[in-house]
């Protein structure tokens, strides 16, 4: 198989991948209500905990992180370049962001970010993920956890010496949330309380 078509077969794994959408899925089952109708209308972690409480929005979070996660080691699995991550990442992340199976309105994408880093940077998400707990416990909000993380990985990889392809790609995801919050906020975007409203 060629390396094009490897890259391709990747990136659109990533993204349907990506697109399941578990908040959704586990609201519906629990509540029988659409998790976009209630609360924020996002389709995320603190939503979730909001809305349904903390077990569903565990078992969301839990299930958002194996997306990002298995998008990098379905590229593995098929033997794609390794530079094919740094776009494997951002479309299982744009897979939740603008999911296909519901309409392109999803939520902010940071749990597939952590799944995907997760697998990418293990020794980083180690040391940067009890900080962020403390936040999460603290605040009882994913913000200043995902915050924590995906602000620290980058210059903790830098620390330990990952390879420049890892860094990349985790650098796209950071990127591709980024993105999603300009999308979204554009202008109007101020600071961290109106983010923490709308992510």
């Amino acid at each position: 198989m060629s390396p094009l078509l490897l890259i391709v077969l990747s990136v659109v794994g990533a993204y349907l991948i990506g697109s399941i959408p578990w908040p959704y899925l586990v609201v519906r089952a629990l509540r029988g209500v659409d998790i976009r109708t209630i609360g924020d209308g996002f389709m995320g972690t603190s939503n979730v905990w909001r809305a349904v409480g903390r077990k569903a929005a565990v078992a969301v979070f839990l299930g958002d992180m194996a997306k990002g996660a298995l998008a990098l080691l379905l590229t593995r699995w098929l033997g794609a370049p390794a530079y094919t991550e740094v776009l494997v990442g951002p479309a299982a992340v744009a897979g939740h962001i603008w999911p296909l199976f519901l309409r392109f309105r999803g939520g902010g994408g940071a749990a597939v970010a952590i799944g995907a880093l997760w697998a990418l940077l293990p020794r980083e998400m180690m040391v940067l993920s009890p900080v962020g707990a403390v936040f999460l416990w603290n605040k009882r909000d994913t913000f200043f956890f995902n915050l924590v993380v995906l602000v620290g990985v980058v210059p903790l990889g830098l620390l330990f010496r990952e390879p420049v392809v890892h860094l990349a790609t985790a650098i796209s995801i950071g990127a591709t949330i980024a993105c999603r919050q300009v999308w979204l906020h554009g202008p109007t975007m101020r600071s961290p309380d109106s983010l923490r409203q709308k992510s």
